[in-house]
């Protein structure tokens, strides 16, 4: 994977300069137009390589078990609705809604 090096960045950790070179398998890239091509060809080889892995892995069947038992799946009761309206509270920053 390229490892880039020697760049400024201000307070705000955005890159004022541009890379001056990048390090690929030892070797220092110096060359703008070498440098975009080379993370262009990373960014496609792993884009590539990401899409072949999630179209296989979108083919196996996943089976949840059912979640019917979930409290979030059960009704609301009386009592937990009154206890509800009855500790809200106006959020509104206009008066009169």
């Amino acid at each position: 994977m390229p490892h880039t090096e020697h760049f400024t960045q201000n307070s705000r950790n955005d890159i004022t300069q541009p890379v001056k070179h990048l390090k690929v398998n030892n070797n220092s890239i110096t060359d703008t137009k070498e440098i975009a091509h080379t993370l262009g060809n990373a960014i496609a080889y792993n884009s590539s390589t990401f899409q072949s892995h999630k179209t296989v892995c979108e083919r196996n069947d996943i089976r949840f078990p059912p979640a019917d038992n979930e409290p979030y799946y059960l009704p609301i009761t009386l009592t937990e609705l009154t206890d509800a309206i009855r500790t809200a509270h106006n959020s509104s920053p206009v008066s009169g809604f």
